[in-house]
């Protein structure tokens, strides 16, 4: 299930674009492409990819633009939606460049940026 309506941490879209960030030298998850990013793909990817990691308890989608189209995190969260990594500390996810998103995954969305799946 998604919900843009239970988010813990005020700050955690800057937190999830900054698990991204450019910092010479951070881990980063790594960086698909593909031509649409449909809301069964994120479903899947979340329960597909989901880490043995004890402390994960949900997922995060945030989106934005980016000159190929969409730029979407996807990443894992503890209890209190903060983004968990592996002891490298790279964070549990991906980062997907889509030139579309799905109609379902838009309406999802409603017109914001970020999704929880719990």
């Amino acid at each position: 299930m998604a919900t843009a309506l239970t988010v813990t941490d005020p700050g955690l879209a800057g937190k999830l674009a900054a698990a991204f960030g450019e910092q010479a030298g951070a881990p980063r998850p790594r960086t698909v492409t593909v031509d649409t990013l449909t809301l069964g793909d994120v479903r899947c990817y979340f329960a597909d990819e989901r880490p043995g990691d004890p402390r994960v308890r949900a997922g995060a989608l945030l989106s934005g633009a980016h000159p190929g189209g969409q730029q979407v995190f996807q990443i894992f969260l503890d209890e209190a939606d903060r983004v968990c990594a592996e002891a490298s500390g790279m964070p549990y996810g991906r980062r997907v460049i889509a030139r579309h998103l799905d109609d379902e995954l838009l309406g999802y969305l409603g017109g914001g940026n970020l999704l929880i799946f719990r």
